[in-house]
């Protein structure tokens, strides 16, 4: 069983989105000092978001949800904002294919992929484009890798690989994050 996906390059990505998108995010030349927040689907990646964005304004929570968005937009579903300089950018691309420099800073966090499996099952199972019958056709695509982000474990490893041999990439996990929140928000700080 397959969840539908199209192709970027060798990576599966979402039937609805644009192509076009995902060329410019992995294309564009990162700004120096930008921070790229990735994951896969699922995986803590908007709770990351929102910790980062305290951390960029010295603590200083947003007043609308609106103004996390664009400080930290998700370029792939969205765009860029035109003539905006976002604090950082968030994505779900894998390593290979994020434009890398020694000049930014990336933090990718993972997530139990068995966690993962049952939150993305619930997300993807009533959009429109996906016609997921049971969570158990579902489980066997993410078993297989054959859906929208492709292998999570491929996916992981291949940003754990990259933060083994850099060290301007902070890779963490969901469940420190929130096992162990204030010492894993020091070290982002």
């Amino acid at each position: 069983m397959s969840v539908p996906y199209k192709y970027f390059y060798d990576f599966h990505i979402p039937v609805g989105d644009d192509w076009g998108r995902f060329e410019k995010v992995s294309k564009r030349i990162p700004e120096h000092g930008e921070i790229v927040i990735s994951s896969f689907p699922r995986s803590g990646t908007t709770l990351l978001q929102h910790i980062i964005f305290l951390l960029l304004r010295g603590g200083k929570p947003a007043d609308h949800i609106s103004e996390v968005l664009e400080a930290i937009p998700f370029p792939e579903q969205d765009g860029f904002l035109d003539g905006v300089q976002p604090l950082a950018i968030k994505s779900h691309l894998p390593f290979r294919l994020i434009p890398f420099s020694n000049d930014i800073r990336y933090v990718y966090i993972a997530r139990n992929p068995k966690d993962v499996c049952v939150s993305y099952y619930h997300f993807l199972k009533d959009l429109p484009g996906y016609s997921i019958k049971s969570f158990d056709e579902f489980y066997e695509a993410f078993l297989s890798g054959e859906l929208p982000y492709g292998d999570i474990l491929d996916h992981n490893l291949e940003w754990y690989e990259a933060s083994s041999k850099y060290s301007n990439i902070f890779f963490i996990t969901y469940e420190s994050l929130v096992k162990k929140k204030e010492e894993v928000v020091k070290d982002l700080a």
